[in-house]
C-alpha cells in the first residue's frame, strides 16, 4: 500500500504496483475464474494510475477475459455472483478497443447479464453500471459528471 500515493491535485501519481499474479496454489478447477478476474482486475487496477480503460496495454487481458467466458466451467459460478459478471463484462467493454469483434461479443454477454437481471436486481444492476460508468469517466479524465 505504501505505493499508493496521492499528488497535490489529488490524483493517483505512482506507478509502482505491482502487477496481480496468479498463485501456484490455485488448483485447476478454479483457475479459469481467478484468470478472469485478475484480468479484469488488473484493467480496474491501470485506469487507478492514469491508465485510460480503452489502453492498448489492456488489449491481453481483454483477449483472456473473452478467453475465460467461452469457457462454460465457471457458468454456475456466474448464476449465484451475476454482480461479478456484471463488473468483469462493464470493465472488459469499457476496454475492448473494438479489434477482433472482442467488444461485439462482450456486449452479448452484458445484454445477457442485464436481462436476467429481473430476477437478482434491476435495481442493483442500474446503480452498479451508473456507478461504474462515473468511475469510468474520471479514469478517463473527463471527471465525474
Amino acid at each position: 500500500m505504501h505505493a499508493l500515493t496521492y499528488n497535490s491535485k489529488s490524483k493517483l501519481s505512482s506507478t509502482r504496483i505491482p502487477p496481480l499474479t496468479l498463485s501456484a496454489g490455485i488448483g485447476d478447477e478454479n483457475r479459469g475464474l481467478f484468470r478472469i478476474i485478475q484480468a479484469a482486475s488488473n484493467i480496474y487496477r491501470r485506469a487507478f494510475i492514469n491508465i485510460p480503460f480503452s489502453s492498448p496495454c489492456n488489449r491481453r487481458d481483454v483477449q483472456a477475459i473473452c478467453e475465460c467466458l467461452e469457457d462454460a466451467e465457471n457458468d454456475e459460478v456466474w448464476v449465484k455472483y451475476p454482480g461479478v459478471l456484471l463488473w468483469i463484462l462493464l470493465v472488459g467493454v469499457a476496454a475492448a478497443d473494438g479489434g477482433e469483434g472482442e467488444r461485439s461479443y462482450l456486449t452479448m454477454w452484458f445484454y445477457r447479464v442485464g436481462t436476467t437481471a429481473v430476477h437478482w436486481g434491476v435495481e442493483e444492476c442500474t446503480e452498479a453500471v451508473m456507478a461504474f460508468l462515473r468511475v469510468k469517466r474520471v479514469a478517463d479524465g473527463e471527471g465525474e459528471k
